[in-house]
This record gives structure tokens, sequence and C-alpha cells, in this order.
């Protein structure tokens, strides 16, 4: 018995070894999962971050591209950087608006057509709606599906009337006058007689004579309303957003207020009969000694261009005594080759 008793204790003593060695087995397992875990985690995380930062990389070379003319290129960019199902809808609208306009550019209208229907979808801001619309309108008629562009222009008309009524209360033909009158309509835009009266006065008279008649003033109402269906369709294709445009009405605006300012001045210029004759007896020979009733047409002419010159540099001190003026003549000079 005693043999047995010793054989039973010896097992258990060379069982508990083996218990012992199973626990630590366990315990390394679950640290080395717990270790497995956290840099799965850890590089989940810095792959994420990677992620944002490639996205603002591929914006940043979109719009970087499209600010050196290449548009193309940044559109496909653009494209890539819409893929991205983190960007919210007022970012995807806006890029789908950036796309749209490029291809528009391109003449590519189908695509450009695709994209401003995804961004209208997507739209909740008024003051875009208006823009997708008048461009989703532009493509239409590029694609020449002119019963579309039809449809879609009247149903932006209804729209801004429903919002001219609830802002005007009511009120109807608000901005005619009593005693004008409706003579044309293009969409919501009424073309008024007066309209087309001082449309006229603003000709040379040789020419306004032409449309002094009735059969005239019909002509003139036709060919008023084709010029401006011609106008608004240029707006709906943002031609008036071009740089080259916005250029050239730079320029003239430069001039015309250039001229407005030197008319101003000359509106009080009166030459007097005395004036008149003071400048020929001093310029005779200039005017091959001819008599001066001869050449009192051109005597005036003259004396008045002369004035005008005076003006124009008196107008030009006058400005640069409140403005620093400063030349840098070397800069202009041509560089030899």
């Amino acid at each position: 018995m005693n043999i047995l008793n010793e054989e039973k204790r010896t097992k258990k003593a060379v069982k508990r070894p083996q218990s012992k060695t199973l626990l630590y087995i366990s315990l390394i397992n679950l640290i080395l999962l717990i270790v497995v875990l956290w840099f799965s985690v850890k590089q989940n995380t810095e792959s994420n971050r990677v992620v944002a930062s490639n996205d603002d990389i591929v914006k940043k070379v979109a719009l970087k591209l499209a600010g050196n003319g290449v548009e193309l290129e940044s559109a496909r960019w653009l494209e890539k950087y819409l893929e991205k199902n983190s960007l919210d809808d007022v970012e995807k609208v806006k890029i789908a608006f950036k796309l749209a306009n490029i291809f528009f550019n391109r003449s590519n209208y189908e695509k450009a057509l695709a994209w401003l229907y995804f961004g209208e979808h997507l739209n909740k801001d008024d003051q875009l709606k208006a823009d997708l619309s008048k461009k989703i309108i532009a493509t239409l008629e590029n694609l020449k599906k002119f019963a579309d562009a039809r449809y879609a222009l009247t149903k932006r008309t209804q729209l801004g009337n429903k919002a001219q009524d609830s802002n005007n209360s009511g009120s109807t033909d608000k901005g005619i006058s009593s005693g004008d009158a409706v003579v044309a309509q293009i969409g919501n835009q009424k073309i008024t007689k007066n309209e087309i009266n001082r449309a006229i006065s603003k000709l040379p008279d040789q020419i306004a004579k032409n449309f002094s008649t009735e059969q005239g003033r019909e002509n003139f109402l036709r060919q008023y309303v084709a010029e401006t269906v011609l106008f608004r369709k240029a707006v709906r294709q943002g031609m008036d957003d071009r740089p080259e445009f916005r250029e050239k009405i730079k320029d003239l605006k430069r001039g015309l207020l250039l001229q407005e300012m030197i008319q101003k001045k000359m509106a009080d210029f009166k030459p007097t009969p005395m004036d008149l004759k003071n400048f020929y007896e001093a310029n005779k020979q200039s005017f091959g000694n001819k008599p001066f009733k001869e050449v009192q047409k051109e005597v005036s002419e003259k004396y008045s261009g002369q004035k005008l010159s005076e003006i124009y540099q008196a107008l030009i001190i006058e400005a640069a005594q409140t403005e620093k003026v400063e030349f840098f003549p070397e800069n202009v000079q041509v560089q030899s080759k």
C-alpha cells in the first residue's frame, strides 16, 4: 500500500509542472495577440493619415494644374479626388461644377452635362442652384438639344417668378411706368416701348431716321429682340466670365471713363467768335493765309482740338498731385538679342 501511495504522489508531482507550462504558453500567446492587434490598429491609423494627406495633395495638384491652364490633366486629378468617400456633399458639388466647367470649355459637352446633373442632384445651395441651371441650359444648347434647353429654361423662369412673386407681394409688371407698354417678351424679360425709344435715341441721327416710321420701328424692334436673344445666350454660355472678355471690359471701361471725364470738362467750353478770330490770326500761315470766313470751320476744329489737348494735360497734372508717380524707363527698353 505504501508503494502504491508513493506512486500516486509521484504522478501528481509530475502533472503540476505540465499545468504551469500550459498556463505560461497561454499567457505568452495572449500577449502576442495583444501586441499584434495593437500594431494592426496603429498601422490602420497611420494608413488613414496617409490617405487623408494624399487626398490633400491630389486636390492641390489638381488646382495647380487648373491654374496653369492644364485643364484636362487637372480634371483627371479632380475626378480622382472626387472618388474619395470622405468628401461631404458641399465639396462634391463644388468639384463637380469645376469639372463641368473644364469639360464645357473643352467642348466635351456630354461629360460636362453628366457632372452638372451629378452636382444638381447633390446640391442644396440656392445660389449654386442658379449657376448649375444656367450651365445646364447652355450645355444643352451646345448639344443641339433645344427642346430640353427650352424646358430647363422655362422651369428656371417659373421658379424665378415664384420667388419674385413672394418678394413683390403680388405686384405685377414691376418697373413698367404708366403710359409705357410691353412690346416684346423673352422668357420672363419684358421689353418695353420706352426701352426701344431709348435705344433709338442713342443712335446717330442719320441712322435713327431710318426707324422713324411705323414699319421702321417694327424692324428695329425685331432686330433689338434678336440681339437680346443672342446676348442672353452668350451670358448662359459664360462668355462674360472668360478672362479675355473681362480684360476687354476693363480696357473699354478705362477708355470710357477717360472720355467721360474729358467731356465733362469740355461741356463748359464754348469758344467765342473773338477766340476763333485770335486763334486764326496767330496761326494764319497754317491755314494757307486764306480769308477767315473761308476757313472758319477748320479754325474752329483746330482750336477745339488744341483746347482738348490743354484740358487733357491739365487733368493729368491735377490727378498726379494726389498720386505718387514714379517712372522706371529702363525696364521698358527692348533687350538686344
